[in-house]
């Protein structure tokens, strides 16, 4: 920038800042830019995956694990949903857990999927302890093979020492 008029000499600006060729003053780079170098003729926007939160920054910051800055030019990166994750930093967007596997308590901003039961796991459990319900009924009640169902009324059958076993 030009610091007085008529003058045949810029000064730098400092970095965080950018001036136009002529200028009279140096402007601070916008959130969302910034300006490594003195002298720059203007700023430029953070890559996605990097952010700079405030006006006049001369760098732009990494996104950490569990957030993600999905375009150029953000001043904040955003934290990752539930049931997604990032784990490494500079992301620009977040995984989804695996279908298999529960994930609803994925808080945001997780860099990991936790480890759970797979859904078929818990079908297969809800199944058998609907089945061993019927037993404990079958049993508690006397009936025999057949009164509620072929599986449950054999399993109480040779619960009784009767036919039917499994």
């Amino acid at each position: 920038y030009i610091d007085r008029p008529g003058s045949q000499y810029c000064i730098a600006c400092p970095a965080g800042s950018a001036s136009d060729r002529g200028s009279a003053t140096c402007t601070l780079c916008p959130a969302g830019s910034y300006s490594a170098f003195g002298s720059s003729p203007y700023c430029l926007t953070c890559p996605a995956g990097s952010v700079s939160p405030k006006p006049g920054a001369s760098g732009c910051q990494t996104c950490l694990p569990g957030s993600f800055a999905a375009f150029d030019g953000l001043d904040v990166c955003a934290e990752c949903l539930e049931d997604t994750f990032a784990s490494g930093t500079g992301t620009v967007t977040c995984a989804v857990c695996h279908h298999h596997f529960f994930s609803g308590v994925a808080a945001p901003g997780s860099t990991a999927c936790p480890v759970s039961v797979p859904k078929i796991l818990l079908a297969v459990a809800v199944a058998l302890a609907a089945v061993a319900g019927v037993v404990v009924l079958a049993l508690r009640h006397g009936r025999t093979e057949g009164e509620y169902g072929d599986a449950a009324g054999q399993a109480a059958a040779a619960s009784r020492g009767g036919r039917g076993a499994l």
